[in-house]
């Protein structure tokens, strides 16, 4: 029973799949960017030592200089090279990398091109400029993540290969967004770029759901912590060909699949895990 499950919604899996993407390039529904007081945070209250490794890790990543957990800091430039392994020098292409096509065997590790990619260091630079006032960390902020939606259309070269990766660099960027606003006039065109490349995340996340009937595991529950996040921070309609009967969905927890695909076996794990996932409100 329970394999004939998984192959039901495995065929179910493909048509949805199908009918979600359709929509990732038409976005005729609008959507704007919800900030909730999620970061409040109080400098009064912070340790010197603590303001000084922040301050140290954000002037490295204004300068070029990303400082990784297992690879050390990495001189990248102020336009990193978001689809290359810098230990090895091997780089994916830009194109579809569907079905695990982005995985090599001539030494190159593709969890370099994904640890950069999770953007992980968009909320440092938002946290200095909130500790400092100091715009210089918010523009570098913003260039950074404009700089990644140019070079990395949606669904093509090896940033978009899999869900999990995508729910951790849209929680990033919304943490991002949280700790920016207030956003001025002239930032409302890369506001709404930004929002728009967010929607793209929710529905490449929705398309390739990494849930299975004969597992659980790490990514689909970074995909459903990552929707969590999304429907927090967003708020609008989309029309999606794969959503109902009435063809519109809003953009909530209740989504298509976490109705359908027994998320409440996963509820009590997912609201312990949030905690880890989601960083800690205070800077």
């Amino acid at each position: 029973m329970l394999l004939a499950r998984e192959a039901a919604w495995r065929i179910r899996k493909r048509w949805v799949k199908r009918s979600i993407l359709a929509q990732i390039e038409k976005q005729t529904f609008p959507v704007t960017f919800r900030n909730i007081p999620y970061y409040k945070p109080d400098t009064s209250t912070f340790s010197r030592a603590g303001r000084e490794l922040l301050i140290d890790f954000a002037n490295q990543v204004c300068e070029g200089r990303f400082p990784f957990l297992a690879y050390g800091t990495a001189d990248l430039g102020r336009q990193p090279r978001w689809n290359v392994d810098f230990i090895s020098g091997a780089k994916w292409p830009l194109i579809l990398l569907e079905n695990r096509r982005y995985l090599r065997f001539d030494g190159a590790e593709v969890k370099v091109p994904f640890e950069l990619s999770r953007l992980q260091f968009l909320p440092i630079l938002g946290k200095a400029h909130v500790l400092t006032g100091d715009v210089r960390y918010r523009e570098a902020a913003k260039d950074l993540l404009a700089h990644w939606i140019q070079s990395n259309p949606v669904r093509m070269g090896v940033n978009w290969t899999i869900a999990m990766e995508a729910a951790l660099r849209a929680m990033s960027i919304c943490f991002l967004l949280n700790l920016l606003f207030p956003f001025r006039r002239e930032e409302q065109a890369w506001l709404t770029t930004v929002t728009r490349s967010l929607v793209q995340h929710v529905l490449y996340i929705e398309a390739n759901i990494e849930f299975s009937h004969l597992s659980t595991s790490n990514h689909y529950l970074s995909d459903v912590v990552g929707l969590y996040c999304l429907s927090v921070f967003l708020d609008g309609v989309c029309q999606q060909g794969a959503a109902n009967t009435g063809g519109e969905s809003k953009l909530k927890w209740q989504s298509r699949y976490t109705k359908t695909v027994g998320i409440t076996r996963l509820l009590p794990a997912t609201r312990y895990w949030s905690r880890s996932f989601l960083p800690p409100r205070c800077c």
